[in-house]
């Protein structure tokens, strides 16, 4: 796992009295990937919203009892930051999976056997888009 020890554009994603932060509001509706992680710089949780950035994210603060989906939770007291990057859906999908294998963060589960062909070539098209949205690619993914 990689440490990210910049802070810069991480907010926390709720205010005192558990009130959703408002930069975390304004993204109802939108899609685009979010990255959790501990102000220390330890990434914690990459994820995507194809359509509702607000209603995904905050997920992660809320209980979640339903055992048909598995999904990792974070206390809403707890010191945790977030960030958000709009996209459209298509690229929120393909920056997650860029992300989570650059930064490797510990609640993801190691899904990188899953990729199609299909998977590969779309992260290849759009290669250059990614290295100036996060960084240079040292290394394939796949």
């Amino acid at each position: 796992m990689i440490k990210n020890n910049s802070n810069k554009g991480f907010f926390k994603p709720y205010e005192k009295k558990g009130r959703v932060s408002k930069k975390l509001l304004d993204m109802k509706g939108k899609a685009g990937v979010y990255i959790i992680k501990k102000p220390t710089g330890k990434f914690l949780y990459i994820g995507y919203s194809a359509g509702n950035l607000y209603d995904t994210a905050t997920r992660h603060f809320r209980s979640w009892d339903d055992p048909r989906q598995r999904r990792v939770t974070f206390s809403q007291t707890g010191n945790y930051l977030i960030k958000v990057f709009k996209s459209t859906p298509k690229r929120a999908e393909i920056w997650e999976q860029f992300l989570i294998n650059k930064y490797k963060p510990s609640k993801n589960e190691k899904i990188m056997e899953l990729y199609s062909e299909s998977d590969k070539r779309i992260f290849k098209k759009h290669q250059q888009e990614l290295e100036e949205q996060f960084g240079k690619i040292t290394e394939t993914p796949f």
